[in-house]
C-alpha cells in the first residue's frame, strides 16, 4: 500500500520482472477495520482475485499494463538507486494488519514508501528486490 496526497491511500499488487517493478492497483482507499481478523484478509484476497481475473489477458511487462488503470506503475529497475526495510509499525494504521514499510529510492532523488499489508517477510523481499536490481544493472 502507498499513500497518496498525504491521507488517501492505494493498495497494489507488486510484480518484479527482470528489467521492472510494477504495480498494479487492487483496491482504492483502505479504512481501518474495528479489529483485524480473518474476514478483513478475505476482503483483501477478493480484491486481488478480482483483479488477475480482469487482467489475465494482459503482459505486466507491456506498455498496456499500465493503462488499465491510471494509478498503475512501472519503475524501471536501473531506475531504483536503493531499497530499504523498515520492520516498525506505520504510524496511523489502526487496526490494518502490516509488516513495516519499504522504501524505494528512485535515481532522481524521490523516495516511494510503501506499507506492506498482512504478514510478509519484508528482509527478504528487500533482498531479492536489492538482488534484482543489481542484475538489472549488469546486463
Amino acid at each position: 500500500m502507498e499513500y497518496h496526497a498525504v491521507i488517501p491511500n492505494r493498495t497494489f499488487l507488486v510484480t518484479v520482472t527482470a528489467t521492472q517493478m510494477c504495480g498494479a492497483r487492487v483496491r482504492g482507499l483502505l479504512a481501518s477495520p474495528p479489529e483485524s481478523g480473518p474476514d478483513w484478509d478475505a476482503v483483501s484476497l477478493d480484491s486481488v482475485e478480482r483483479f488477475l481475473t480482469r487482467q489475465d489477458s494482459v503482459d505486466i511487462a507491456s506498455e498496456a499494463y499500465c493503462r488499465l488503470d491510471g494509478m498503475d506503475f512501472e519503475i524501471p529497475l536501473t531506475e531504483l538507486k536503493g531499497v530499504r526495510f523498515d520492520p516498525s509499525p506505520k504510524r496511523g494504521m489502526g487496526a490494518v494488519r502490516h509488516s513495516g514499510k519499504l522504501y524505494l529510492e528512485l535515481q532522481s532523488g524521490v523516495t516511494r514508501e510503501f506499507v506492506l499489508l498482512g504478514t510478509q517477510n519484508g528482509t527478504m523481499i528487500c533482498e531479492r528486490l536489492t538482488e534484482s536490481i543489481r542484475r538489472a544493472r549488469a546486463s
